[in-house]
């Protein structure tokens, strides 16, 4: 955002120096009043994880792009801003704009078709048009009728709609799934009281350093109370193949009694996540780890930025929790 910002503010600064005249339609062309709209948005909304995000909208088979001003809630809401006059709004929503411009209602349809074909936890993100000048009645009740949220003021009116506060309701996550990387966490010396030894790998000394800062237990601990635990097959036997080989004995005790705990699941990966490219960073275990946490409407557990990183690029987005990667390091430490 940064770089559209100074570009409009390079294109206005160069219209100052050839002409010493800036025009109100320059300004009013600006996608300026657009970006203060979206800075104010962010500054109200809360927990903001992207700006001018682009999703893949897929429509009468193209595949589109889709940019959604703010994501915030985590994910849970997407929000369009409106920063035009109340007047030019309703002018265009009843068809008086000019060959090409999209009303509002168009935006919206495709905002909400695009947010159905990404989940946030297994539910459509809640969709938000926030009209930093105001909107019309009319609009403001077609866009409610489509299942849009709306923010702004009704023209006219000193009184705020009924929704200006964002409610997002959803529905609790109730099952668990357990990647390798999470099954190492929660087993490794270095998180079970085994911070404070040193090691000579310098990956191991940066993780033992980063435990002592913030421990990662706790906020998985509390993340899982309440919920069901699941690990497929594929991932259980992948742990087991690495404890065998370098882990110590209490780390092994601890994964006989994770063992107790967790439900050992066939792989039964999603239709949708079984639509993933193989390459270099998804291989098939992914599938089926990650896959069948979906087929389950679990949230997957997983240090594994990558992956979760790499099926979005492919319009696959899982539901995930993530903590930081821990390797077991029992074997390893010393005094």
């Amino acid at each position: 955002m940064k770089k559209r910002v100074q570009s409009e503010i390079d294109f206005l600064s160069k219209l100052l120096d050839e002409s010493s005249v800036i025009n109100k339609s320059h300004v009013c062309c600006s996608n300026l009043p657009h970006f203060k709209a979206i800075v104010e948005i962010m500054k109200q909304e809360k927990d903001v994880i992207a700006v001018q995000k682009v999703f893949m909208l897929k429509q009468d088979d193209k595949t589109n792009r889709f940019e959604v001003d703010v994501v915030s809630r985590n994910g849970a809401c997407w929000i369009k801003a409106k920063a035009m006059k109340p007047e030019a709004i309703q002018s265009i929503f009843q068809g008086n704009g000019t060959f090409g411009t999209k009303s509002i209602v168009d935006i919206a349809q495709q905002l909400v078709e695009c947010a159905s074909q990404h989940y946030h936890h297994f539910k459509s993100p809640q969709c938000v048009f926030w009209f930093t000048k105001g909107v019309t009645e009319d609009v403001a009740e077609e866009l409610n009728d489509m299942g849009v949220m709306v923010k702004g003021k009704i023209v006219d009116s000193d009184t705020p709609l009924q929704n200006e506060s964002i409610e997002i309701n959803l529905e609790p996550i109730t099952i668990a799934n357990l990647d390798v990387t999470s099954l190492i966490v929660m087993v490794s010396s270095v998180t079970n009281g085994g911070a404070h030894y040193n090691f000579d790998n310098e990956i191991l000394q940066t993780q033992a350093e980063e435990e002592r800062k913030e421990a990662s237990l706790p906020a998985i601990n509390q993340f899982l109370n309440g919920k069901k635990m699941i690990v497929t097959q594929t991932a259980w036997e992948k742990f087991m193949g690495i404890l065998e080989v370098i882990g110590g004995d209490s780390e092994r005790q601890r994964a006989q009694e994770l063992l107790q705990k967790v439900t050992i699941v066939e792989n039964s990966p999603s239709e949708r996540s079984k639509k993933l490219k193989l390459g270099p960073k998804i291989k098939q275990h992914h599938i089926d780890i990650f896959g069948t946490g979906d087929q389950y409407k679990a949230s997957t557990l997983t240090a594994n930025q990558a992956i979760v990183r790499a099926a979005a690029e492919q319009g696959i987005e899982f539901s995930v929790f993530l903590h930081p990667a821990r390797a077991l390091t029992e074997q390893k430490q010393t005094l």
